[in-house]
């Protein structure tokens, strides 16, 4: 890795390859799981993920996508770094009570399973943070370094872990070991060479005042994530409720197929993102526009090519993937559909960010959270877990069509030269 910034193209180029070898290395824990284990492994996987997960992506107040577009001017990255420590601390706290809550009912391994898996998300946490200071210094080959690094060897750790053990605890806490070596190994080496690397004399030294102030600029975005998260996790805590692990287990595997195709085209728009806040800026409605909608394209040709391989060798992927207890293909298909309505809805929502229009992600998830309680409540306890998966489809649809909305509200309200020169031009034939 050189001292030059690579390109865009080789910028989204590294950010697809290594979102994509990440997706595929996470997928391979459900694949793990179902072939050295049962589908009630996976089912607890899907659980203890489903609760987990939306609130360590509001602790994180998706500050990677805000430091992209942050122009450094009023906040440091000490700022973040701290705001990250003092968000996770809490998180966990909230985690901690909803394990003993909650999982109450589940019993003591189910527990164990998700206490573990904290810790996952508490390192992963921090990595995602170095990420967006790769991202906005455009160095994507940093990021994939990094996120290839953390995805394999934890892989590799808790499939050993988990093949020899067969234990979700031991295996999930062997993952956090390897993943807190690659961010001492790895993350921190990369941020040196950015002269990025914060030490405890810099966190020391950041005024808490400014964290909070901090904390309430990237409080929307949180709320936005924390939203989104829960209403992709809302279907699988309910259909657990209803049917049992068992059920949702089949149901998650094939629905973290989705999940991993979406954190694939997302590379697109985080590849990008630090050129979209210039062109924001800059205020160059003509080039913000024109790679949004070039972006979007890009991402909807990927959904139709994963669309058709899926018709044509669907049900031989699922065999192969995670074997005949898990072959549903009609499952399959209507997953697949939602998917490919998140993943052409992605790029708008980086393009949202760059705008820094935090509001609108967040009145626009509040309403996905809500269809998704509506429907899940609607369809999950008469249907199962066909239901489950036309819910998904039902949060996807949802969210491309307002993040339509506000990418276009957003666009129409942005400055642009042309109008500038045109006010400019009425004030000098005026006077």
């Amino acid at each position: 890795m050189g001292n030059a910034a690579p390109s865009l193209h080789a910028n989204i180029l590294y950010s697809v390859f290594a979102n994509a070898v990440f997706a595929l290395t996470q997928w391979g824990i459900i694949i793990a799981a179902a072939r050295f284990g049962t589908p009630t492994d996976v089912g607890v996987i899907t659980i203890v993920t489903a609760l987990v997960t939306p609130v360590y992506m509001f602790a994180q107040m998706s500050m990677r996508d805000g430091i992209v577009v942050d122009d450094l001017s009023r906040y440091t990255w000490a700022d973040y770094v701290a705001l990250r420590v003092l968000s996770s601390g809490i998180a966990t706290l909230v985690v901690l009570a909803l394990i003993f809550t909650y999982l109450a009912s589940s019993g003591p391994n189910v527990q164990a399973t998700a206490v573990a898996y904290a810790v996952v998300k508490l390192i992963g946490a921090q990595a995602n943070l170095n990420h967006g200071i790769f991202q906005r210094a455009e160095r994507s080959d940093f990021m994939a370094f990094s996120a290839i690094s953390r995805g394999v060897f934890g892989l590799v750790c808790f499939s050993a872990a988990f093949g020899i053990s067969e234990s979700l605890v031991t295996a999930f806490a062997f993952e956090a070991i390897a993943w807190g070596v690659c961010l001492i190994l790895v993350d921190f080496r990369l941020l040196e060479q950015l002269d990025c690397k914060i030490t405890l004399r810099d966190l020391r030294a950041v005024s808490l005042l400014q964290v909070l102030r901090l904390m309430r600029w990237m409080l929307p975005l949180g709320i936005a994530v924390f939203l989104m998260n829960a209403a992709n996790s809302a279907p699988r805590l309910i259909l657990e409720r209803q049917q049992g692990l068992a059920t949702v287990g089949v149901f998650g595997a094939i629905a973290y197929i989705n999940m991993a195709l979406t954190t694939f085209s997302g590379a697109i728009g985080t590849a990008s993102g630090a050129r979209l806040r210039r062109h924001f800026r800059d205020e160059r409605s003509d080039r913000f526009l024109s790679l949004s909608v070039r972006l979007t394209l890009l991402s909807a040709g990927l959904g139709l090519l994963i669309w058709a391989v899926v018709w044509l060798a669907g049900e031989h992927i699922l065999g192969i993937l995670y074997g005949s207890e898990f072959a549903r293909i009609d499952l399959f298909k209507i997953l697949i559909f939602a998917a490919v309505l998140r993943i052409v809805s992605s790029p708008l929502q980086f393009a949202i960010n760059a705008g820094q229009a935090f509001w609108l992600r967040t009145s626009s998830n509040l309403l996905v959270f809500g269809v998704s309680l509506i429907i899940s409540w609607m369809l999950i306890p008469a249907h199962g877990v066909v239901g489950a998966a036309w819910t998904v489809v039902a949060i996807s649809a949802v969210n491309l069509f307002l993040s339509v909305f506000a990418f276009l509200r957003l666009w129409w309200t942005m400055p642009s030269p042309i109008k500038n020169c045109q006010t400019n031009s009425n004030k000098v034939a005026t006077s």
